[in-house]
């Protein structure tokens, strides 16, 4: 009776299916839920995948990821040169090419924590110099993707600051690994974000691997 497409539907009948401890036929039906939904997180977890760096992992795969980790880590702490690094990093299963590396490199250099109001320009013949704070937590690792979060504040005619507001999330947001910027905006007026000025503006700040390199 499911329709074709009922991918929580068949979920359940898995779920159903397994607790009569047939495992093959259970596994059958989770495998054609993923054919309809490839990111239903039940069905993933139940087929052993595990989510790690936005992707969805075998136990194999996870063990690999951790090695290539592993060896990031002993690499930059060792400050081992960019072609050694990636010698060692290929026979893991080190999907990047050496400029990755090189780049990832740099990245290790930037200083973990927090800086306020950094100066930004966006676009020196049409904007004024813009200015954000921004925190890189500890557990950042610059040979992943890394998730970023934009805080916009509020305020209105003649107020708000992104340095004032950046201690409202910063607190939940650096233990969970994310790079957050808080930028403040370029003229204190009412429905400010909402102009291609400051769209133009996010744009820029949005740019994760330009503001590490600051």
């Amino acid at each position: 009776a499911l329709a074709p497409a009922d991918a929580d539907g068949r979920h359940e009948l898995g779920q159903y299916i397994l607790g009569f401890g047939l495992e093959k036929e259970a596994k059958k039906e989770f495998e054609t839920v993923l054919k309809i939904d490839g990111d239903h997180p039940a069905a993933r977890k139940a087929l052993g995948f595990t989510k790690l760096y936005g992707e969805w992992l075998t136990a194999d795969e996870v063990a690999r990821e951790k090695k290539i980790d592993e060896c990031w880590q002993a690499g930059i702490g060792a400050k081992k040169p960019a072609d050694e690094l990636f010698a060692e990093l290929k026979p893991l299963g080190y999907k990047g090419k050496l400029d990755d590396v090189k780049q990832a490199l740099k990245f290790a250099e930037s200083p973990r924590g927090t800086q306020k109001d950094v100066k930004l320009d966006v676009e020196r013949t049409t904007y004024a110099t813009g200015e954000y704070t921004f925190g890189v937590p500890e557990a950042y690792k610059p040979w992943r993707k890394n998730p970023l979060i934009v805080f916009l504040h509020g305020g209105g005619d003649g107020a708000g600051d992104g340095d004032d507001y950046f201690p409202q999330i910063w607190p939940h947001s650096s233990p969970k690994g994310y790079l957050t910027i808080c930028p403040t905006v370029l003229e204190k007026i009412s429905l400010a974000w909402n102009n291609p000025k400051h769209e133009a503006y996010l744009r820029s700040v949005g740019e994760a691997e330009r503001v590490i390199r600051l």
